[in-house]
């Protein structure tokens, strides 16, 4: 008997749609959106609450983006059910510009002459970095 309830009930779990296959529907979207774009980018979708849940979904997900919103500022997708028992969920995610920066390797004193042992480049979100890097 213990051994069944440790198991749970695989009827419940079919009953409610998976946090997964919401989370992979908000990236695809992001995906597909961003295909054309000519950057490196990386694709975020945030952890939905644990104690969230919703009716299975008895047809694929739809997704769409808030009106009035852009793939690269947005920071939610809506993935919805229009099956027997619709619902919509807004899902936090995120798609990050990489761009190759250069960086120091280490801190430098004002005045000093940057030399090709003093820098490097790497990857890196641009989003948030200030007008003016190379």
């Amino acid at each position: 008997m213990g051994a069944l309830m440790l198991a749970g009930n695989p009827l419940a779990a079919a009953t409610y749609q998976s946090h997964e296959s919401i989370r992979h529907a908000a990236h695809d979207y992001l995906a597909r959106q961003a295909s054309g774009v000519n950057k490196d980018i990386s694709i975020e979708v945030n952890d939905l609450d644990p104690r969230l849940r919703v009716a299975a979904c008895g047809q694929p997900l739809s997704t769409f983006l808030p009106p009035g919103s852009d793939i690269f500022t947005t920071s939610t997708v809506g993935v919805q059910c229009k099956g027997d028992k619709p619902w919509t969920l807004y899902v936090p995610a995120q798609i990050k510009i990489l761009e190759k920066v250069v960086i120091t390797l280490r801190p430098m004193t004002r005045g000093h002459k940057i030399s090709p042992q003093d820098i490097t480049t790497m990857k890196r979100e641009v989003d948030g970095l200030h007008t003016g890097f190379y």
